[in-house]
């Protein structure tokens, strides 16, 4: 008996917090249970640099956040910590169609005394409420029927284009994404996102490992940029690097975050982009140095400054831009004899050999020594919550 659905069936299914007759009490459980994914997947963390970001760089003396599908505002709560904690002037609100949610919300902003604006909106029925300099949300797409999903892919694509900023997707990464979107849609994922007129350089596609020819001259047409995250790409697919870059595609390079297959190491990401490329497109046609220890040093400085959009301002040392400087050790054994600094820099440099960090003109990190955290209180902090964290993901997988 065959026990597998077809892909393209989606099996939609009401979260326990969108059941409308759902007791108070479960519908508080649900938002806690919101809380801790929130909370482990780091979701206000990962908002908080471009929002700050933005808030700096914005001509007026404070900025407005909109948290959309605010659920128990948990997210917009500490944004608004982070905010206090950097003295950014940020004025901060959190929407919800759920009156229960929203009464919920209110209670948690009060009972941390934290200034978050809580109230009641639809933003499928009545669109976006106000002017807001930042709109969010996130865990959201999932609750929308076909239609509302395609509506709202669209809108941000047009607000992307109007506020001229990038829309973060993952995109061909892997086989089940394409077997959903053949049988779904009749076309790969990249064709169905120019089909929705959201391809563009708006968009920034995170991955783009399995793109076939047709997806790679849609991508060279419409200019998305993309991320190559070296460390666990190969694993999915022959990623073709080296042809984007050389097709003019804006492409940088990752580390996919701390949970994924290698470090956090830039320089050891570059290593191994450079030997995956050597093995995908190299190696195969007797191709010795597919891609040369400058080029694969461009692709990790201004190949990442393109792909976020910000290559006028950051991404190579010249005169207008910032000045994001990094010293490094060049005295240790596996760098000598140093008759190249491009092959050094692109083939054996790691993270630990740097000594010294500008960021902006900045000085964070000297001779080793972080200037701008404690690291003291950040080992101590790791020490305390590790048995914890490590306790409750014995529980939930026993």
């Amino acid at each position: 008996m065959f026990l597998f659905h077809s892909v393209a069936q989606r099996r939609r299914r009401p979260e326990i917090m969108d059941l409308p007759d759902l007791a108070p009490e479960r519908h508080s459980q649900a938002l806690r249970g919101l809380e801790r994914i929130n909370r482990w997947s780091g979701s206000a963390r990962l908002l908080w640099r471009p929002i700050l970001s933005h808030a700096r760089k914005s001509p007026v003396s404070s900025s407005r956040l909109l948290d959309v599908a605010t659920g128990g505002g948990d997210v917009p709560i500490r944004l608004w910590r982070k905010a206090r904690a950097a003295g950014l002037k940020l004025e901060i609100a959190g929407c919800d169609r759920s009156p229960h949610a929203v009464d919920y919300a209110r209670r948690c902003a009060r009972a941390c005394q934290a200034d978050v604006h809580f109230f009641e909106w639809d933003v499928l029925q009545n669109g976006l409420p106000g002017q807001y300099d930042i709109v969010a949300s996130s865990l959201f797409l999932h609750h929308l029927e076909e239609a509302q999903a395609v509506a709202l892919i669209k809108a941000m694509a047009e607000a992307a284009r109007a506020l001229d900023v990038k829309i973060h997707t993952h995109l061909c990464e892997g086989v089940y994404e394409i077997d959903y979107a053949l049988e779904k849609f009749g076309k790969r994922p990249a064709e169905y996102l120019r089909d929705l007129g959201a391809l563009d350089r708006h968009m920034h596609c995170a991955h783009s490992v399995l793109l076939s020819a047709e997806e790679m001259d849609l991508y060279v047409k419409h200019r998305p940029s993309a991320c190559h995250c070296a460390f666990n790409n190969y694993h999915i697919g022959p990623h073709r690097l080296s042809e984007m870059w050389r097709r003019g595609i804006d492409i940088g390079l990752g580390t996919d975050g701390a949970a994924s297959w290698g470090s956090l190491d830039i320089f050891q990401v570059a290593h191994m982009a450079r030997v995956g490329q050597q093995a995908v497109m190299g190696t195969p046609v007797a191709y010795r140095n597919v891609m040369p220890s400058e080029e694969i040093l461009k692709v990790a400085t201004n190949g990442g400054a393109r792909a976020l959009g910000v290559e006028k301002e950051i991404g190579s040392l010249e005169v207008g831009k910032k000045a994001d400087i990094l010293l490094v050790d060049r005295s240790q054994l596996d760098h000598l004899p140093l008759y190249d600094p491009y092959f050094v820099a692109a083939n054996t440099v790691v993270g630990r050999d740097v000594r010294t960090v500008v960021i902006d003109g900045k000085l964070v990190m000297k001779d080793r020594e972080l200037l701008t955290v404690d690291r003291a209180e950040i080992d101590r902090r790791l020490a305390e919550r590790l048995p914890k964290l490590m306790e409750r993901f014995d529980a939930m997988t026993a």
